[in-house]
């Protein structure tokens, strides 16, 4: 160590550490010591601090002083550089400063600058914005590197002469796909061939783009074959020394998510365990922040020293606290997972003096030389004073960030002699990729518990020295006794616990795949079900198991040709018995308690838990799900009983009205759901006291039968629940048009639905029906992150969802971005194609062979059309299809507007926003529907257009969530009352309500209600009525108003989930001959307090009777005086949605609402708003990743669910 003249400091930092050379010390009493060299090492940074970083420092510290600001300044860098568009960009700054005010950290011209773009038009102000991305560029620059060979070269050559190494990292376009994985990979090889380059940082997943945790083998093998080549690249290439000697060149794999840390180990010291590589030095990142980076370290260590004895060369660790705290937060609380990284800060400090204490052993590092990373200058002080104790100089070095504090750098180099600086590189046209980076650092380095946040102010022996002082000598004292146990705890293999009866409902966790116990488990599973051979699947009809009529076969889609098992097929006089036995049981099971109900339904959630992995094993072979799609799907269903059975509750408390059973309810479920949609709707009707005949999906009986199995086992009597297999015509025809099943529930096809109604246009059915749905990505988006979501929400379980997306509609910039469709393509093109039963296959095959409409697809395009990317039908597996992406498609087409169910992904190209919605909204389906769009005008826009159930911002449309996105349609994608799944009135559908008394709470009503009152003036009301008419549309009132915003039962980190409830089209109120006109115009109240656009339809010589004449509310309301005959015509034209009676309506009116998808609704009355509202009411389920990589921006201090 060179003790170059320098000033006072630096002589006494000298003699700090001279004073401990040798000598170890007590933790408590180094910690002491390194206060005091931290001191002089403050006192000297200060000292030659320049004026250009005295002049960015105060400017960072205003910003931390300024939340708007900092939000604004994110934002800025984040959003600005997404579009090409000049103007595009220019209105965008004036829609930022609009949001947030100019920045009160700015100087004078910089707000000047500013102000331009809110006093002048886009169509001037686009002439700035060159400028304006040209200094943002710039500042990004200060921070990441240019990464034009030339510049870069320059930089490295720079720092080399002021006693600088570098270790560069290069960021740029997320890796989506394979091909941009063997970019990256050769831009790495391209830098070890490089004489000025020695150092590289690599991220596993910038070199392999398909990493599975479940298939962790096959991760490992595609991770370390790309990891030989760049480490022969380092032995091929060595940097020559200044002694003349050569030295293998440095490649350290960098630490990303938690979720990486066990594989990034594994490849580690797999591929360097190798005898190729005995020779070599290589290094891996460890972050403090993970309580079991010190396991790890560890680990890593023991097994170095075995190398080093065996003649192998040291490796090292570059030990950091961790810098993607925020996304670890966002990921743990919308997985409902602990949190990986410690919960304070103290804790963090603590485990990072540990593992420095244990990699400073001289044994140890001698074996695994230490990278000790860090800009606290305590911490920095005590790792000074630990090697010097230790005498183990040589084999460990400060790291620093290149742009951060660079006096800091400067003054610590001083004393060490040596300084490696982590240097992150990004080439011009990758900048608007590398923002994550910057936003992860800027959210870092401002948090209020970083060291340089208070580094502008820090002063020795202020107040706010003493208080970092403080917390550093904590950390020491803590360091000895802080945990190493993993924070996330779950563990398949273990029993576990549910939810307390009636404690608050909380969303079942899905398997953390990153736990090696649970990988495991999943193993298991596998290797069990390699060789599954299921029995004959009995009916189970009363408390009989028959075991007749086995014609049924199941399939395993992995081998479509081979009958996988046989199930047992009901007959004519089975479906007559069967409901027989319903109808008798009805009377015992619809009089227990809710109380044993409840109990019940809490075991049955109880064993589904405790079963996962036999179901999972189920739904693999039965309906080729992987455990990716069918694992949430368990969360799912479980989901569905906990909270349904709340959701009881809370009605059944209401003293206002009273529940009791419809009678008997018909289940038929989908295949694509095995179990999370059969279960939700089996105990929707159980637990309001129904009894249900089971008819599962022919292709998942298998599934179904489990479910069966379990509830039984649970407890339902086999009277109320029972499972009937059967063929969908004549049998199940017959099941269907029964009278005396008196609900259905249905999940299928929009056709289906209508075959249903035909079958019984009286039917009670509560219909989830088909979708086509779309997601818009506009110049404004985050370009990898909407390629990611697009892919995943187009191509997961293959496309077999209702709610996948099936047609991307791009903004006409991004659709003539060559760049963005190949990123698209090679993304697409990469995805794994296998069976669920390989773990790494993302794309299984379809249940059955392609359909007419996708045959049609896969054999013709349509004029215009054509593929960017055609999917290959696999050589073993016809029914296996390969990812296909068409080009050209038009609005209006075949491909537009029909369900497919497949992965294909068709692009459509609109001219912008508004034309987009429009596209979007072209098709008779409204279930789901997602943009991707930085800009929150444009959000707003989309939301308050477009037509569909289930909206999704800034993520993926897929994968809803009981509670926090309740699943359902409006259009043609629902029919019946149109509640959705998963939300707080679907156990509304198993309900009949009668209201019993006046409901106590209300509200003012608006003006167009009170206009109704002056009609009450026309009948005759008692006393009694008129008390209901008041306490009736003051409770209608009441309700709206807290239906009407949106709410957040979650509020998790990260993401806003919001129901709302909205008017719904196309209703109409058809008064009839018998109808009493007080029902009439409470209906009509309830109508115009939520603003529904009602029309009146009566014909008025049969309504003489009645006391007051409708067309007198036309100045309120649409009146149409028509007899029967008109008002069926213009139901069967399609005019008409949704029909309201008041009494039980004709059979020809049935007929003519099945013929048209109409909805017939006769329910009485009520004064109870909170459920006669729902005639006029549909809701709205909004889901928006309101996060930048964790990033809160403006929101970071909102309260929100706790993350554990």
């Amino acid at each position: 160590m060179s003790k170059q003249a320098d000033s006072h400091y630096i002589k006494e930092a000298f003699q700090i550490i001279d004073s401990v050379r040798g000598k170890p010390q007590e933790i408590s009493e180094r910690g002491k010591i390194a206060i005091d060299l931290a001191a002089l090492l403050l006192k000297e940074s200060k000292r030659i601090k320049t004026r250009k970083e005295k002049k960015e420092q105060k400017l960072l510290a205003k910003m931390m002083n300024d939340s708007k600001g900092k939000a604004f300044t994110t934002a800025f860098a984040d959003e600005i550089l997404r579009s090409k568009s000049k103007k595009r960009i220019a209105n965008h700054i004036s829609h930022l400063l609009q949001l947030y005010g100019i920045p009160k950290y700015l100087n004078f011209f910089q707000r000047l600058g500013l102000q331009l773009f809110r006093a002048f038009s886009p169509t001037i102000t686009k002439l700035l914005v060159p400028f304006v991305t040209k200094i943002v560029r710039k500042q990004m620059q200060e921070v990441i590197l240019p990464g034009e060979h030339e510049k870069l070269i320059e930089h490295i050559k720079k720092r080399k002469e002021e006693g600088v190494r570098l270790n560069i990292n290069h960021i740029g376009e997320a890796i989506l796909g394979e091909k941009e994985a063997k970019k990256r990979l050769q831009v790495y090889l391209d830098d070890l061939k490089q004489d000025e380059i020695d150092y590289v940082s690599i991220k596993i997943s910038s070199i392999f783009s398909q990493i599975s945790l479940l298939a962790w083998d096959f991760s490992v093998a595609k991770i370390a074959e790309k990891l030989r080549r760049l480490f022969r690249a380092s032995m091929d290439h060595p940097r020559k020394m200044g002694n003349g000697e050569e030295e293998y060149k440095f490649v350290n794999l960098d630490m990303e998510e938690y979720h990486d840390l066990h594989l990034t180990v594994d490849v580690f010291l797999k591929v360097l365990e190798e005898p190729e590589f005995h020779e070599l030095s290589a290094g891996i990142v460890l972050q403090a922040y993970i309580p079991e980076s010190f396991l790890f370290q560890e680990k890593i260590t023991e097994w170095a020293k075995v190398r080093i004895k065996n003649g192998g060369a040291p490796i090292k660790v570059r030990i950091v606290k961790g810098a993607n705290l925020a996304n670890e937060q966002v990921e743990a609380s919308i997985k409902n997972w602990q949190q990986a990284p410690y919960t304070s800060k103290a804790d963090v400090d603590a485990n990072y003096k540990k593992m420095l204490q244990y990699g400073l052993i001289p044994e140890n590092v001698r074996a695994v030389h230490l990278g000790i990373a860090s800009h606290n200058l305590f911490d920095v002080s005590f790792a000074l004073l630990l090697r010097a104790e230790n005498q183990v100089e040589a084999y460990c070095e400060i790291e620093m960030l290149e742009g951060m504090a660079s006096h800091i750098r400067r003054t610590v180099q001083k004393v060490t002699g040596e300084i490696l600086l982590y240097c992150p590189v990004a080439k011009k046209e990758d900048l608007p990729h590398a923002i994550s980076y910057l936003i992860r650092r800027l959210d870092e380095n401002t948090r209020e518990d970083n060291f340089l946040r208070h580094l502008f102010h820090l002063k020795v022996g202020s107040e706010e020295w003493d208080a970092q002082s403080a917390a550093f000598l904590e950390s020491c004292e803590m360091a000895s006794s802080v945990s190493n146990i993993p924070r996330r705890t779950q563990n398949r293999n273990k029993p576990l616990q549910g939810l307390e009866l009636f404690s608050p409902f909380d969303n079942e966790p899905d398997t953390d795949f990153s736990s090696p116990e649970n990988r495991a488990w999943a193993e298991k599973i596998l290797e069990r079900f390699q060789s599954y051979n299921p029995d004959d699947i009995p009916l189970i009809i009363g408390e009989e198991h028959l075991l007749k009529n086995k014609e049924g076969t199941g399939f395993n889609p992995a081998r479509p040709g081979e009958i996988f098992y046989s199930y047992c097929l009901a007959k004519k006089e089975d479906i007559h018995k069967a409901i027989e036995i319903a109808k008798d049981f009805e009377k015992i099971w619809g009089k227990t308690s809710l109380e044993e109900r409840y109990i019940l339904a809490k075991k049955a959630a109880a064993i589904f838990r405790n079963n996962r992995d036999e179901l999972l094993g189920l739904m693999m072979l039965d309906t080729g799900k992987s455990f990716l799609e069918s694992d949430p799907e368990i969360s799912e269903g479980i989901d569905n009983i906990e909270y349904y059975y709340r959701q009881l509750k809370r009605y059944a408390q209401m003293k206002d009205i009273s529940i009791s059973p419809k009678g008997t309810a018909l289940v038929t479920p989908p295949w694509n759901f095995p179990f999370a949609i059969p279960v939700g709707g089996i105990i929707t009707a159980l637990l309001g006291g129904n009894c249900v005949i089971f008819k599962p999906a022919p292709q998942a009986v298998l599934v179904g039968s489990k479910i069966i199995q379990l509830l039984h086992e649970a407890g339902f009597p086999k009277k109320a629940l029972q499972f009937v297999n059967c063929l969908d015509d004549p049998e199940g025809s017959l099941l269907v048009s029964d009278k005396r099943i008196d609900k259905v529930f249905l999940t299928g096809s929009t056709e289906t639905a209508k075959i249903f109604l035909k079958l019984k246009p009286s039917i009670n059915l509560s219909a989830e029906t088909g979708g086509k749905n779309s997601m818009i990505l506009t110049a404004l988006c985050d370009k990898d992150l909407a390629i990611k979501d697009l892919l995943h929400s187009a191509f997961s379980h293959s496309g077999q969802k209702c709610s996948a997306v099936s047609v991307a509609i791009l903004e006409q910039e991004l659709y003539d971005d060559v760049e963005f469709l190949n990123q698209l393509k090679n993304a697409a093109k990469s995805l794994p194609v296998g069976p669920a039963t390989k773990l790494s296959s993302k794309i299984v095959p379809l249940i059955e062979k392609p359909n007419k409409n996708l045959q049609a697809v896969l054999t013709k395009l349509e004029d215009g059309q054509s593929w960017l990317l055609e999917p290959q039908q696999d050589e073993n597996n016809p029914n296996l299809y390969s990812p296909g992406i068409v080009l050209g498609v038009k609005q209006g087409s075949f491909l537009q507007q029909t369900e497919l169910f497949a992965p294909i992904l068709a692009l459509v190209k609109a001219k912008d926003l508004n034309h987009a919605i429009e596209i979007a909204n072209a098709t008779p389906y409204g279930l789901t529907a997602g943009i991707h769009s930085l800009d929150l005008r444009e959000q707003h826009i989309w939301k308050s257009k477009i037509e569909a159930g289930n909206l999704y911002i800034n993520r993926t449309t897929t994968g809803a969530i009981v509670q926090r996105q309740p699943f359902g349609g409006c259009k043609n994608s629902s029919f019946g009352k149109g509640i959705k799944a998963g939300g707080p009135d679907f156990i509304l559908e198993g309900l009949s309500i009668e209201q019993v008394s006046i409901p106590k709470e209300k509200q003012p009503v608006n003006n167009w209600v009170n206009n109704l009152t002056s009609f009450l003036e026309n009948i005759e009301l008692t006393a009694e009525e008129l008390g209901m008419w008041y306490a009736s549309v003051s409770n209608y009132s009441y309700w709206y108003r807290r239906l009407r915003h949106d709410r957040d039962a979650t509020k998790i980190v990260g993401q806003d989930n919001y129901l709302k409830y909205v008017p719904i089209k196309g209703v109409v109120l058809r008064i009839s001959k018998n109808d009493n006109p007080f029902d009439a115009l409470r209906s009509l109240a309830c109508a115009l307090t939520c603003e529904c656009p009602l029309e009146i339809s009566f014909d008025s010589k049969l309504t003489k009777s009645h006391s007051l004449n409708w067309l007198d509310l036309v100045p309120i309301l649409t009146v149409v005086d028509e007899n029967e005959d008109s008002f069926l015509q213009r139901i069967s034209s399609g005019k008409i949605k949704r029909v309201r009676v008041l009494s039980t309506p004709s059979a020809s009116l049935l007929e003519a609402a099945a013929d048209a998808f109409c909805h017939v609704a006769s329910d009485p009355v009520l004064a109870n708003g909170r459920i006669e509202l729902l005639h006029y009411l549909r809701e709205v389920a909004t889901s928006i990743n309101y996060h930048r990589y964790g990033y809160l921006g403006g929101r970071e201090n909102e309260l929100r669910k706790p993350i554990f």
